[in-house]
Order: C-alpha cells, then structure tokens, then sequence
C-alpha cells in the first residue's frame, strides 16, 4: 500500500515541478485540471483501503490510515487546490 500512496505523491510531485515557474493562474489552472482528479482518486484509495481493515485492525490503523489524521481537510481546502 505504501507504494500505492508513494507513486500518488510523486505524480503530483511531477506536476508542480512541470509548473514551477509558471505564473499563479497559470499554476491554479494546471492543479485543477491535472492535480485534483489525482488528489480525489488518492482520497478514494486511503478511505478504500482503511475500510478494508478489520474491527480489530481498525482500532489500530484505521485512524492512522483514514485521511483526517493525515491533514486531508486541510490539504485540500487550502490555496493549494482551491
């Protein structure tokens, strides 16, 4: 799973470093277009895989694997992907 997560990030990884430079609309425009539907899909895999834990394993990890602990609220209702 971890290299699930990790091939995620370096796709967006890639697109801001494709961006940098560039000017503010012009990056906005790029997130939208390109990072969002990659920050969707990496909020779908980490709620699918946390459901998938058993009662017992859930007490454990579901919170750590759930997106909330991660910051996910913030992360994407901040500027950086408005």
């Amino acid at each position: 799973m971890a290299e699930a997560v990790l091939a995620r990030i370096a796709a967006l990884y890639a697109i801001e470093k494709e961006i940098r430079g560039a000017d503010a609309p012009a990056r906005q425009t790029t997130r939208n277009e390109r990072s969002r539907p990659l920050v969707a899909e990496l909020e779908r895999f980490l709620r699918e895989q946390a459901a998938r834990l058993s009662p017992g394993q859930r007490d454990g990890q579901g919170d750590r694997l759930s997106p909330e602990p991660l910051g996910w609220p913030h992360l994407v209702s901040r500027r950086w992907l408005r």
